[in-house]
């Protein structure tokens, strides 16, 4: 039987950017049976884009009315109706073979879970070199065996079977001052799951994070070891703690990078001049 493939999109004003992810889900070279895009309350022209998808994708269109991913998440993956449920960001471009390369491995590896591969940045300096790169290298990478029992799958590039999300959830903490994609990782720990990160299931995502204050920064480094805390895994939690500040001088390294960076133009800009800064809004 052929596992059928189900795509969880959360949004919230995400007009400068939800047109190109779904062009990426459009131009799949396997067709995704369920696009899930949830409306968390989106003020700008972001759900009138989504709509113009309505006759080239099997869409379906929901609305959570409580702010946060934590939420609008959730009634997505509880929505989806796929073997397989997928979860990325609105800023998240699938590679073309993306679809059939997960099914693949699905079908071939029935024990396996949950899993990730390559999330590459679309607008930073040198990524139009480093597609280059990567087609060049995709076929050597069909030879490179997946890491196993890898850790964590970020919420940008998250894949895990529909019966994976159900056995997850009497682990789940729910609670939105933690990161959400990260409560599922160490719910999956508990839950003993299988989770391997497949070289040749790669998408490209923004580094828009990168332009946000370093206050914010900082509090989302310290956001992850609270979240392994808060789960209770003091071994992971006293590792990452040991990680932080090799983790945020190279936060602050990208911040620098991106905050005098023009995507658009592809040219460094002082930061004072640079007026195309968009960010995200932080998840938690």
């Amino acid at each position: 039987m052929t596992l059928r493939m189900s795509v969880v999109i959360p949004v919230y004003n995400e007009e400068d950017c939800i047109t190109e992810c779904l062009d990426a889900v459009v131009a799949q070279t396997r067709l995704i049976d369920e696009v899930i895009v949830v409306d968390n309350n989106s003020t700008d022209g972001t759900m009138a884009i989504v709509n113009t998808y309505a006759d080239k994708l099997p869409l379906v269109v929901l609305n959570e009315p409580e702010q946060g991913l934590l939420y609008s998440r959730t009634t997505g993956l509880n929505a989806a109706q796929g073997d397989i449920l997928a979860r990325f960001d609105a800023d998240t471009r699938l590679s073309e073979t993306w679809c059939e390369t997960v099914i693949r491995y699905m079908e071939d590896n029935p024990d396996l879970d949950a899993m990730t591969g390559p999330t590459l940045f679309y607008d930073i300096p040198g990524s139009k070199r480093q597609e280059r790169k990567v087609r060049e290298l995709l076929p050597k990478l069909a030879d490179v065996p997946p890491e196993k029992d890898t850790w964590p799958i970020s919420g940008n590039h998250m894949i895990l079977r529909k019966g994976a999300w159900e056995a997850v959830k009497p682990y789940l903490l729910n609670d939105p001052l933690l990161h959400e994609d990260l409560d599922i990782n160490c719910a999956a720990d508990k839950a003993g799951l299988t989770m391997w990160y497949c070289h040749t299931v790669y998408v490209w995502v923004s580094a828009r994070r990168y332009r946000s204050p370093l206050k914010e920064l900082k509090h989302y480094i310290q956001t992850t070891y609270d979240t392994i805390e808060a789960h209770g895994l003091a071994e992971r939690a006293e590792w990452y703690k040991g990680q932080m500040p090799a983790v945020y001088k190279n936060f602050r390294f990208r911040w620098l990078i991106q905050n005098n960076y023009n995507p658009e133009t592809g040219h460094f800009v002082p930061f004072f001049l640079n007026r195309n800064k968009k960010t995200r809004v932080s998840p938690v």
